[in-house]
């Protein structure tokens, strides 16, 4: 509403690492485009992350944060969950959604800005669209696995069936009230897998 921009709201799963908890929090301070608000899920049932993210607070730009205790380990899968509903409590359709994970840091502070221009521009030309990330591959369901993208297809964005973890997933807002959050039950492994079939086979694309 204010930037005339869809919103970029991210949820950021933590155990028990405070010092690599840290340094994501400054990379995102520090991004050209920062989430607009952030979500800190700690799966440590001694809320351990809260210190660290109460520090970071302040240098976060204006950005609303939010530090949401599990109260157990739930497991990332579990974790990305409990951040994806509560995101869905204040975001609209029309925003995304980054996953991020607290050991795996922006490689440049451009990375969200970019990613979320691949998303708005995709999505301008496809309302289908569902997801954008870094990284991505096939599945192949005759023998259930999945396949890397042929070398031939590798210009500009590539249609993917699913987006790899810890690869900066943004997903629609739209879409995840579609097809619901991750899978808590998974807690840990083929969690990103199983929502990218889900996505693609609800109809909505995705893309690395």
């Amino acid at each position: 509403a204010t930037t005339g921009r869809p919103a970029v709201h991210a949820v950021l799963v933590t155990y028990r690492r405070p010092d690599d908890l840290a340094t994501m929090l400054a990379r995102l301070a520090e991004q050209q485009r920062p989430p607009d608000t952030l979500v800190v899920v700690d799966n440590d049932p001694a809320e351990s992350a809260r210190a660290a993210v109460m520090a970071a607070t302040g240098d976060r730009r204006g950005a609303a944060v939010t530090y949401l205790p599990s109260g157990a380990n739930l497991g990332p899968a579990g974790g990305i969950a409990l951040g994806m509903r509560h995101v869905l409590g204040h975001a609209v359709d029309a925003d995304w959604m980054v996953l991020l994970d607290d050991d795996d840091h922006p490689t440049s502070t451009s990375l969200l800005a970019e990613l979320a221009e691949l998303g708005d521009s995709l999505r301008a030309g496809d309302p289908t669209v569902a997801g954008v990330g870094l990284c991505g591959a096939r599945f192949e369901a005759s023998r259930g696995r999945s396949v890397p993208v042929p070398d031939d297809e590798l210009a500009g964005p590539v249609a993917v069936d699913w987006i790899g973890g810890n690869n900066f997933p943004l997903y629609a807002v739209q879409a995840v009230r579609a097809v619901g959050v991750f899978d808590d039950r998974l807690f840990f492994g083929f969690d990103d897998l199983e929502y990218g079939l889900r996505l693609v086979g609800a109809g909505f694309g995705v893309y690395a």
